[in-house]
């Protein structure tokens, strides 16, 4: 009789948002400067987190309290 073919796991999904993507850093401190990064790249600039994040950075800068 013949063995079955293995059949490869499929590959894990990868992180869909910023967020997900720095969850795993390991504590608070490396997740928001893992944030900042990511958020750094044209790619991310749509990412839900780092909207809120500009938005945040814009109402410091000009003073506005949110």
């Amino acid at each position: 009789a013949q063995a079955a073919p293995m059949r490869a796991s499929p590959a894990p999904e990868p992180p869909r948002n910023v967020r997900e993507l720095c969850a795993a850093s390991g504590n608070i401190f490396s997740e928001n400067a893992c944030v900042l990064r990511e958020c750094r790249k044209p790619d991310s600039q749509g990412d839900p987190t780092c909207v809120r994040l500009r938005e945040n950075e814009e109402a410091q800068r000009f003073g506005v309290r949110q």
